[in-house]
């Protein structure tokens, strides 16, 4: 049996405004109709934007259906608040979205939370053909997608190298 295996990050100095890994999320919905293009926009699009970012350390996209809508959640990841900021301004908790999100949505979150990492628990075996992926992947990326219960959960890498690090 595969059993997660945790770990916990070390907080830097300055209750970690400056360091460790920094999850920030956000949350759109869209109409049925237009679920699966705002899902392709965020494979594409939003994927290679946040490729170019400095201190991008991974995305996930979840997906679950209510009804006739459908909401999203994205997590993505940073090195440090200091690269969410290079990313989103100064204003770093206004929501950055893009017009064809905009056109696939309903409605969405105009202010995102952060949140330090502290821990994660990763299965082994399923990180290792993850990253065996990746390293066949053009550009290293990863776009895999998972059934969780009722939210489909996506996958993003950033490049065969960072995960080989890990």
């Amino acid at each position: 049996m595969n059993q997660p295996r945790l770990f916990r990050s070390t907080p830097r100095a300055g209750g970690g405004q400056t360091g460790g890994m920094i999850a920030r999320i956000w949350r759109g919905w869209a109409p049925a109709a237009t679920a699966d293009d705002y899902q392709r926009h965020y494979e594409t699009e939003v994927s290679e934007h946040l490729h170019l970012v400095s201190g991008f350390s991974g995305a996930r996209l979840l997906r679950q259906q209510d009804d006739q809508e459908v909401m999203f959640t994205s997590i993505t990841f940073f090195t440090s608040l200091d690269a969410v900021r290079g990313f989103a301004g100064d204003d770093y908790e206004a929501a950055l979205v893009e017009e064809a999100g905009r056109l696939a949505l309903s409605h969405w979150d105009e202010r995102v939370s952060h949140h330090e990492v502290v821990a994660s628990a990763l299965c082994g075996r399923g990180q290792l053909a993850a990253w065996r992926y990746a390293a066949k992947m053009p550009r290293g990326r990863v776009i895999d997608t998972t059934q969780l219960g009722r939210s489909t959960v996506s996958l993003i890498f950033r490049s065969p190298a960072t995960l080989h690090r890990a």
